[in-house]
């Protein structure tokens, strides 16, 4: 039987992912798959903050955590900490503030008890703020009580590194490395992470963000690590700033396409799947580095490709239902970030939103409550940590919360702190960790 021919260029970090993630799940008697390098990554900085599901991506391909840290400078993530965003500094973790009391959601329980005045007074019960705060880490403790062992992480690495990680692995599968474009002339699909679209007859649906970023490496700025991606809005735009073992990443991201060094466009194409081109990464879409959101589409779209593969690739069934969950899961993303700009006070700007996303709004500022919709991909508690960190209260509570006393619900709360508090006293600090568990060759925090 001839195998059907599977051809990945090259170019941005997606290309590396998708051949060691299809080269370990295709099986090769019915695939060849080749990968066109293209050298360096295109803007691999934006890469450079994960959100907490690649240590699953990881482990699907055979990477264990402490190779991947040492090979790629890994560094450990707790949330994204958002500076003039919203009323105060707040820290959108990878779990929701607290946990649900007597079947009530906390901040409803909060709200009722009159406890709740900001997003501030959440950080006493959440494990991951306070340990990102303090500076420390240890991974969940999976035989522990809820609080400590439910929380997750992510990473800040090298992507340049984890690209070559990723090939090695590519090449261990069975996957071919091909320095010319050629050969997918011949091929029954074309994988397209290039960074930018294939097919110039795609259509591109444009959004509203920042035009234009500067990008660049500088030595480690502090003696201590963060565990953070740090999002600092200014007035004509905003800084990311993530530290790995060795440097800092920092991304200056402008409203105005002439203030940085690159130009950018964000967006959307409308059908990422067309005949036998598939564009994957940037160069299907263009979404700015907020809650790690490039390198998860990636992560994301590489898996769906997988879970839908046709067995003949010229069937247009299983591609036009490729085309219908990226573009949805494309869209909602979109919505987070819309929000995460209107409802901002840095700036005097106009976002417009969806309706989807505006009812999404509403409906938490009216009661409290997260509509979800078909492939979501940010959970609930990153959109409850959302509103509440950009000043959004709800302005009802669940009905199930009226009638909780203060003398069933402080003994809760002082446990749910006390637990935490325990467990940061055990915890070392960032440096510490990496420095005897998996420290890459130039750790730069001995």
């Amino acid at each position: 039987m001839t195998r059907q021919r599977i051809v990945i260029l090259g170019g941005d970090l997606s290309g590396a992912m998708a051949a060691a993630y299809l080269g370990h799940h295709l099986p090769s008697k019915t695939y060849e798959i080749f990968y066109v390098n293209n050298g360096p990554l295109v803007k691999s900085e934006w890469c450079a903050s994960s959100y907490s599901d690649l240590r699953k991506f990881n482990q699907k391909i055979k990477i264990g955590e402490a190779e991947f840290a040492k090979s790629c400078a890994a560094s450990l993530k707790l949330g994204e900490n958002y500076t003039g965003w919203g009323p105060s500094s707040y820290i959108n973790s990878f779990v929701d503030y607290g946990a649900n009391i007597m079947g009530v959601n906390f901040i409803d329980l909060m709200l009722q008890q009159g406890l709740y005045n900001s997003i501030d007074d959440l950080i006493p019960y959440s494990l991951p703020v306070r340990a990102a705060k303090e500076g420390k880490f240890l991974p969940p403790d999976t035989k522990g009580r809820p609080i400590v062992s439910d929380f997750d992480y992510g990473y800040h690495f090298n992507p340049q590194a984890y690209a070559s990680l990723l090939l090695g692995r590519a090449k261990s599968f069975g996957v071919e490395m091909v320095q010319t474009r050629s050969i997918s002339e011949s091929a029954d699909l074309i994988i397209n992470a290039t960074g930018t679209p294939l097919n110039e007859t795609d259509n591109f649906m444009s959004w509203i963000g920042c035009k234009s970023y500067t990008a660049r490496s500088l030595a480690p700025q502090s003696s201590k690590l963060s565990l953070t991606t740090d999002i600092t809005a200014k007035d004509k735009g905003w800084t990311l700033t993530a530290s790995d073992q060795t440097q800092d990443i920092v991304i200056d991201f402008f409203f105005d396409e002439e203030m940085g060094e690159h130009q950018h466009h964000c967006g959307r194409l409308s059908k990422p799947w067309s005949d036998r081109v598939l564009n994957i990464g940037f160069a299907a879409i263009c979404v700015e580095p907020l809650m790690g959101s490039p390198l998860r589409l990636m992560q994301h779209d590489i898996e769906r490709l997988v879970k839908l593969f046709p067995p003949n690739l010229t069937d247009p069934i299983e591609r036009e239902e490729y085309n219908r969950q990226t573009v949805s899961t494309y869209d909602r993303l979109w919505d987070y970030h819309a929000l995460q700009y209107a409802s901002s006070s840095a700036w005097q700007r106009d976002f417009p939103l969806t309706a989807k996303a505006t009812h999404k709004r509403d409906v938490f500022a009216a009661r409290g409550r997260i509509v979800t919709y078909e492939e979501d991909m940010l959970f609930r508690d990153n959109w409850t940590t959302l509103f509440l960190g950009q000043g959004i209260t709800p302005q009802r509570i669940d009905p199930f919360a009226e009638n909780l006393k203060a003398k069933d619900v402080n003994p809760q709360l002082n446990a749910i702190e006390k637990i935490i508090t325990q467990a940061l006293r055990s915890m070392p600090r960032h440096e510490e960790f990496i420095a005897k568990q998996c420290a890459a060759r130039r750790f730069a925090y001995k």
